[in-house]
Parts: structure tokens; C-alpha cells; sequence
């Protein structure tokens, strides 16, 4: 088990601009490091239901239209479109700890505080006496992680603030005097799946709101009432039918992207013919390398992986390159050597942000800030358009 946080844009601060798309024509679609598919009219965005939240550049919350990108600022890394798999936030009233379903040990909860985002939404939690516990539960899977989050500032005090996340383990994390996302990950022993923000010394107190308990992965906050709830996954695609400027011999794509919290085997691009047999794919593999693969006829033509690992919540920017018997890659201004063998695919559609089958797990769960398409293959030029 580990813990870690996720700081979101400061209260009150003005946040990040993508920094990619000023500069552009056409709000930054074409430039002259070609077409940002992120922003093309074709482009499809499926996502039943306005449930999806993110954090804009003042650091507020807000709830997205159904089948519409988010344009999230909550990595300090870096802003950009968000995609995420489908989640399910498994504590209910997840901004109501006054509630008998909270359970107060040594602790006190005055509401209507001061949330940093022009509002009260947030409670203050002050430790009564040592070791201090505000917790809810729901059952869970035994054996599949579980991510527990809340929003939290640091009052008073200057103790160790630890979380439990599935079992009675309390797991240390790290809380300042601003306002950020805090979460812990942990495998359950137990179908009784905790969440509780613990306070290790009396008189310590902590600005606290938006409670989360999710399986596999950090995702945006779902709010929850009497009932768990749920947030479909992002479905972002194109059909090459619809791209004129698709050249089927030969290309180049540009990605730009913030990891979230989990790096191994997160998808950017897969662009396929609903088959595996035609495929051209930028992901990272189980370690969290950078991958480029090619398929033809369900033959591998080429493999390049990156000597660097992705680390979480880390801005990066990839590049590949790609025609008969010329397959490149670069991460972040370095490329591996290149594959001089190999055939071309006939893929008829991209997927952004997962796999052709868009599986749970290979989900970036993080931001994509652009995805740049040239229709020609630059070679050797990679290393420059990902540095």
C-alpha cells in the first residue's frame, strides 16, 4: 500500500492556461505543427448523464454537460482535456459530515465553512482529543484498490494528518495551508471499505469537503447523496472518414499530456479498424514506458518504447512518426532508435485516451492538452516536435 496527494489550483490564483493553444488560428486548431484532433468539429464525445466535475482556472468546481470534454485545471502540472473511465463514488453524502452516516470519534464538525470557492461547502473537523477519526464506509471487493480522497486545508496545528482507505490501517498524507485534493490508495483485506480522515493530536483541526471512495484509479469528484453515484467514461473518438486530411501512407501525431495517478498501461492513442489487426498505438506498457506499435494483417510491424518511465501527475509530450519501413518515436525530446521494417495499417478510427475496446484499466485517467496531426511522416524529426 502507498499513499500520496494531488494538489488542485490554488484558491483565488489565477491557474494554468494550456499554453499550446495561444498563438493559433482558428481558437488552436491549425497551427504549424498541424491540426489539434482535440478540437476538430468531427470530433465525438460520449459521456451519458452531467456528472462529470472539473476544476476550472480560479480552482472551482464545476458539473459538465452530458457528451462534452472538461477542460480540467486540478493537476498544477498542467491543464487539459480530461479523460477518465467510468467511476463510481462508493460513500454516500460525500459533503454532508454532520450525518449519523459519518461516524465522529474525538472529533467535533462545524459546517457552512468558508470552501474557497465563494461559498460554505466545507466542514471544519477539530481533534477533541489524539488520534481523531471522521469516517464512512460502504461494502467493497476484497483484493481491488481502493482510492480514498477529500478536499482538505490545514487549519490548526501541526500533527499527522493519516487516512484509512478500505481496512483500519491509517496511511500518512500530507496536508498544507491551501486548499488541495488529498488522497491515499490501499488493497482492502475486508468488504468493509473505510474512509476516514484522522487527526493525530487533539486541538488539530482541518477545512474538509468532497469525500471520495473509488476502485482502481483516482478519478473527479462524484457527489453522492442518500446513494452512491456514478460518472459514465469519456468516449472520445474520430472517424478517419471524416478527417479529409487523413493520409493513409504515411503521418505524424504530436500528444501532449499530464499523467494522473496511476502510469501503467494508460492509453493516448489508438487508432484501429475495430480489430486488433490494424492498429497504430501510443500507450505506456506495465511499467509505465512509453510505447509505439504497429499492426499490420495482425502481424506486428514495429515496437519502440521509451527509455524514461512516466511518473504520475507529470507533464509530457510525445511524438511518432510513421510510413512503410520508417517507424519513429521521442518522448519528451529523446527517441529511441527507430524501425526500418514494417507495412502500414488501414485503421478507420481514433480513439483518445484509451484503448480500441475502451477497457477500465488502459484509461489515461489524466489530461490530454493536445493532439497534434501532421499528414506526413517527419523521421528523424521527432526529437524536436516532442522536446
Amino acid at each position: 500500500m502507498m499513499s500520496n496527494r494531488r494538489r488542485s489550483v490554488g484558491i483565488g490564483q489565477s491557474g494554468f492556461s494550456s499554453g499550446f493553444s495561444s498563438g493559433f488560428s482558428n481558437g488552436g486548431l491549425y497551427s504549424a505543427s498541424g491540426i489539434d484532433l482535440l478540437r476538430y468539429p468531427a470530433l465525438s464525445v460520449v459521456r451519458a448523464g452531467a456528472t462529470g466535475t472539473y476544476i476550472d482556472a480560479a480552482g472551482r468546481l464545476h458539473v459538465s454537460p452530458a457528451n462534452t470534454l472538461r477542460y480540467d485545471y486540478s493537476n498544477p502540472n498542467g491543464a487539459g482535456w480530461l479523460i477518465e473511465k467510468a467511476a463510481t463514488n462508493l460513500i454516500k453524502y460525500s459533503n454532508a459530515f454532520e450525518g449519523a452516516l459519518w461516524t465522529k470519534v474525538n472529533a467535533t464538525i462545524t459546517p457552512n465553512v468558508d470552501d474557497g470557492e465563494g461559498g460554505t461547502s466545507a466542514f471544519t473537523k477539530t481533534a477533541t482529543a489524539a488520534t481523531s477519526h471522521l469516517q464512512g464506509s460502504n461494502s467493497v471487493t476484497i483484493g481491488v484498490p481502493l482510492f480514498g480522497s477529500f478536499y482538505m486545508k490545514r487549519r490548526t496545528g501541526v500533527g499527522q494528518v493519516s487516512f484509512r482507505v478500505g481496512d483500519l490501517t491509517l496511511l500518512p498524507v500530507s496536508v498544507s495551508s491551501e486548499w488541495s485534493r488529498v488522497f491515499a490508495t490501499a488493497t482492502p483485506t475486508s468488504t468493509t471499505g473505510r474512509l476516514d480522515a484522522s487527526l493525530a493530536t487533539s486541538g488539530d483541526a482541518v477545512d474538509i469537503m468532497r469525500a471520495q471512495l473509488e476502485a482502481d484509479g483516482l478519478t473527479s469528484y462524484i457527489a453522492t447523496d442518500a446513494l452512491t453515484a456514478s460518472r459514465a467514461a469519456d468516449d472520445v473518438s474520430l472517424l478517419l472518414s471524416n478527417l479529409p486530411q487523413w493520409n493513409p501512407a504515411e503521418g505524424t501525431f504530436v500528444v501532449e499530456f499530464v499523467a494522473g495517478a496511476s502510469v501503467a498501461s494508460k492509453y493516448l492513442l489508438d487508432i484501429h479498424n475495430d480489430t486488433s489487426d490494424e492498429r497504430i498505438q501510443l500507450y505506456t506498457n506495465g511499467s509505465g514506458n512509453v510505447a509505439f506499435r504497429v499492426d499490420d494483417g495482425g502481424v506486428q510491424q514495429a515496437l519502440l518504447t521509451s527509455a524514461a518511465v512516466i511518473t504520475p501527475f507529470s507533464k509530457n509530450k510525445a511524438a511518432i512518426s510513421f510510413r512503410d519501413g520508417a517507424f519513429h518515436m521521442a518522448l519528451n525530446g529523446v527517441a529511441p532508435s527507430p524501425d526500418t521494417g514494417g507495412t502500414m495499417p488501414t485503421p478507420t478510427k481514433i480513439q483518445f485516451g484509451a484503448n480500441r475496446a475502451k477497457t477500465a484499466s488502459t484509461f489515461l485517467n489524466g489530461n490530454l492538452r493536445r493532439a497534434s496531426y501532421l499528414r506526413y511522416a517527419v523521421d528523424g524529426k521527432v526529437g524536436a516536435l516532442s522536446s
